[in-house]
């Protein structure tokens, strides 16, 4: 539980961090100057990668197996 509690809160911190974000970039094109290139980039959501990473292991053994997917080649 605790794991979910800090996702959580690296959660609402990157959303923070995203409004915050999107106020500095509408502030620069408002005053028609270049935006930043750290302001050009979106904050990640590490809520949402954390519930995918999840998501994935679900199901599927111990986890050590590779998937058949990842090692696919094709020949011409």
């Amino acid at each position: 539980m605790p794991a979910r509690k800090e996702l959580h809160q690296a959660g609402v911190a990157g959303r923070k961090a995203e409004r915050l974000g999107t106020k500095r970039v509408t502030a620069f094109q408002k005053a028609g100057q270049l935006i930043p290139p750290e302001d050009q980039e979106p904050v990640p959501d590490l809520e949402a990668q954390a519930q995918t990473v999840e998501v994935a292991g679900n199901g599927r053994g111990s986890g050590s197996e590779e998937s058949d997917e990842s090692s696919v080649e094709f020949h011409f």
